[in-house]
């Protein structure tokens, strides 16, 4: 009974305050809202691949490149497998997934039936390019990760070479409603494949992209990208090799054998190349390696999620305070007729548990409406749920915000004194602590400075990264792929795109400046007795190349227009690790690559470096070359202008040349915006922290001035009747503020330099973190903060000194 009339108490209470009940459920609800969201997304991040029923057995080898610099790669060297089987037994499973990228998928027709070397016209009635969801596999790979499957299995069906398994999705793609077992696709007018078996689709929380796998035995016929499969000195990174333990605790003798058995199959690469073992329940997260998300991008958002939290807790605390000045005699009357000051602390935490909980609802509608942008925003499909887990969450929520926020003002309403309150006292005189309640705001006001001050640093830092001089150009420039149909083919291509009218010039390569796969390959300088010890990446180009990306070309010349391999071309960066001081010096050295065959040619020149991964890695040593068979994209400069109009008439072109393939154009200006998608996701998550943090700060500014106007309403009357302005009534509390806004910014200013130069030195090449970001962030805060002050002092010293003095 007693709980039930405290109830109706508490909601008669709250029925009698709306203004104070929705400032504190908006401010609530915001930052509840945002940690919702916050939760949703760690909670998706960390599920990732964690429901295979092995996954803390399961380990995939990578590799840490030594070249310049340090580096790392998702890939191993395909021999590592089969090696590994031989020399450590007592591995339960290993099984080797060559990944493929951008690969044609033609579909046979009904009717027609495909025979090898005989594609006839009308049997290939649907084309499709997969990016990334084809892959080779071995038949183990299935032993160490849970796929289901609903025909076949991976004895049965991945045996025999040029057989293929797909999802139900891919099935559905290529087949519609008909059974795909038995029917025929073919892959890059070559390879023939066969459908032996149907998996389940994948689940949502998964970072293995294939749905499409074919027979690894496959590779025995159809060379791995011109790669022979007992290649050690190559990596491409979608060449992966996967483990599965005996036992979880085994992770670490894995890991002590793999340099001795670098050591004892391919010493020669050793220096360049060193094995290490990432776990399954790493991989997402992992630094260096992740493909997902970095842990301590995770560790950041929990924490901003925390910081927001404290904010609207700090604000429920100004505005609970501010409200006790108007519910003295309330609580005077309820002490009088009874009430013990337990019952009156206890009834102001239930009224802020109802405040939270109502909170708690309005967080779930604004969650659940800002979730499609989060997706959006991250690319990440962060389900929509409210299970155990999620509500535990939620009640976890409503307790911790009941307890910090509520506790301090139910201690001050249940410490008023009803003789003082009912004669006519002033409760502020009452309500102790005012030191306290400035060191929340000074401390939410230095949160709200940090979050300014990050978007500032984020914002410039990524403006730098796109307009930054990146060593080649990137406007107007068009790359599209190309398949070899003979040299013919590409010359005449070649001059029917320079008849259309906006296109201005026209280049062949293997790869463009930026994007794309990058191989390595080990070298040989002159007559140096041993190979360099790391390796230089490799560009097949023709001779327009370098001008047409605009690469400058410090010494030598450019590449001759001919068909084969008649000299290099270095990089800046290659010269230097050579040992050379200048590119003089290495012009008409012979190198030696082993390129499909071994080439030995003299070096013909030197170009300057540019950024082949963005500014967010350090340059790679680089030996371009012509080789007209290797040729695999085409690259177009454009006028400036009508872009849409001169791709029409180049996709009608390169269609008549490649009709069996399937048209794509890249812009290498988006590709470039690509490589920093990660810092622009960070971007987006600490914009909106500093919105709403902002936001909820306004709303706890508003009770502190509250509280202040309130406590000095005499002082206000007292000064005006004596004939005090408005404005410096005014600049007393601008004043005080002012004074507050200086202690925060000098507690933010030290955590947020270290901060923000911890970010920033993750990256190769980045922005110095100069005093005016910390300027304008003080700036942004001070306006705000003022003007939310402004606004309420300004109408308190405009209230009548004689209503003030009969009232106070």
């Amino acid at each position: 009974m007693i709980r039930t009339t405290g109830l109706r108490y508490a909601l008669g209470t709250l029925r009698r305050h709306p203004a104070y009940v929705a400032l504190n459920t908006v401010s609530l609800a915001l930052a509840i809202g945002c940690c919702l969201l916050l939760f949703w997304y760690i909670r998706f991040h960390l599920s990732v691949d964690r429901y295979h029923r092995q996954a803390d057995r399961v380990v995939r080898l990578v590799t840490e490149l030594h070249m310049s610099g340090l580096s790392y790669s998702q890939g191993i060297p395909t021999p590592v497998g089969p090696a590994l089987r031989q020399d450590m037994p007592w591995l339960t499973a290993v099984a080797m997934v060559v990944g493929q990228e951008y690969r044609l998928i033609q579909v046979e027709s009904r009717a027609g039936q495909l025979h090898a070397g005989q594609l006839r016209a009308g049997q290939l009635t649907n084309k499709f390019t997969e990016a990334r969801t084809m892959a080779y596999v071995e038949p183990d790979y299935f032993r160490i990760l849970d796929y289901s499957w609903l025909v076949g299995s991976p004895d049965s069906s991945l045996r025999q070479p040029f057989a293929a398994v797909v999802t139900r999705r891919l099935a559905r793609k290529y087949f519609g409603t008909a059974n795909p077992i038995g029917r025929h696709l073919c892959m890059n007018n070559r390879l023939e494949l066969t459908i032996t078996g149907l998996l389940a689709d994948l689940p949502d929380n998964t970072d293995q992209p294939y749905e499409l796998f074919v027979s690894y035995k496959t590779l025995d016929f159809y060379a791995h990208n011109g790669t022979a499969l007992d290649q050690w000195a190559g990596i491409s990174s979608p060449t992966q090799c996967w483990v599965l333990l005996p036992t979880a605790e085994s992770v670490t003798r894995l890991a002590q054998q793999l340099v001795p058995f670098h050591r004892k199959r391919h010493p020669a690469s050793l220096d360049t190349y060193q094995y290490r073992v990432l776990p399954l329940t790493a991989q997402h997260t992992a630094p260096n390696y992740y493909t997902g998300i970095p842990g301590d991008v995770l560790l950041v958002l929990a924490v901003i999620g925390g910081l927001l939290l404290l904010t609207a807790c700090v604000n429920f605390i100004n505005m609970a305070t501010a409200q006790a000045l108007r519910r003295g005699r309330e609580i005077g009357v309820r002490r009088v007729i009874g009430a013990t000051r337990r019952r009156v602390f206890w009834q102001f935490l239930i009224e802020t548990a109802l405040i939270t909980s109502l909170a708690v609802g309005v967080a779930i509608v604004l969650a659940y409406s800002f979730l499609p942008i989060l997706r959006q925003w991250t690319q990440t499909p962060v389900p929509f749920r409210l299970d155990l887990i999620d509500w535990g969450f939620l009640l976890g929520m409503v307790v911790l915000v009941t307890g910090l926020a509520g506790t301090y003002p139910g201690l001050v309403l249940a410490g008023f004194k009803p003789v003082l309150v009912l004669n006519g006292q002033a409760t502020q005189q009452q309500i102790q602590g005012l030191p306290l309640r400035r060191l929340l705001i000074i401390g939410q006001l230095a949160i709200n400075m940090a979050f300014v001050t990050a978007v500032l640093v984020m914002n410039r830092q990524l403006s730098f990264w796109l307009q930054a001089d990146s060593g080649f150009y990137i406007d107007q420039r068009v790359t599209l792929p190309v398949y070899q149909n003979g040299n013919q083919n590409l010359a005449r291509f070649r001059q029917e795109l320079l008849q259309i009218d906006g296109v201005e010039a026209v280049s062949y390569s293997s790869k463009p400046p930026i994007g794309g796969t990058i191989n390595t390959y080990p070298i040989r300088f002159a007559d140096r007795p041993t190979v360099e010890p790391y390796q230089m990446v490799t560009m097949v180009a023709d001779s327009a190349y370098v001008p047409f990306f605009g690469i400058r070309l410090l010494a030598g010349r450019q590449l001759p227009d001919c068909d084969t391999v008649s000299g290099f071309l270095l990089n800046a960066t290659a010269v230097r690790m050579l040992g050379f001081s200048s590119p003089e010096q290495v012009i008409g050295k012979l190198l030696t690559i082993p390129y499909r065959d071994t080439l030995t040619r003299p070096i013909v020149g030197v170009v300057g470096d540019w950024w082949q991964e963005g500014f967010k890695k350090p340059v790679l040593p680089t030996v371009l070359f012509t080789n007209q068979n290797s040729f695999s994209n085409c690259h177009l400069r454009l006028a400036t202008g009508r872009k849409a109009a001169i791709m029409a008439r180049v996709q009608a072109v390169w269609e008549r040349y490649f009709p069996d393939n399937i048209y794509g154009e890249v812009h290498l200006d988006e590709v470039m915006t690509n490589f920093y998608a990660e810092e622009a996701e960070q971007f987006r998550f600490v914009q909106l922290a500093a919105g709403v943090a902002i936001a909820i700060g306004t709303v706890g500014l508003l009770g502190l001035v509250i509280f202040l106007t309130s406590r000095r309403t005499r002082e206000i009357a007292i000064r005006k009747a004596v004939g005090a302005s408005e404005g410096a009534i005014v600049w007393l509390f601008l004043r005080e503020f002012t004074l507050l806004l200086a202690v925060a910014f000098g507690l933010a200013t030290p955590l947020v330099w270290w901060l923000m130069n911890q970010w920033l030195s993750r990256y190769e090449t980045h922005i110095a973190f100069t005093p005016d970001l910390l300027g304008m962030g003080l700036l942004l805060v001070t306006v705000t903060t003022l003007l939310t002050v402004l606004v309420h002092t300004l109408r308190a010293a405009r209230t009548n000194p004689a209503r003030a003095l009969r009232t106070d």
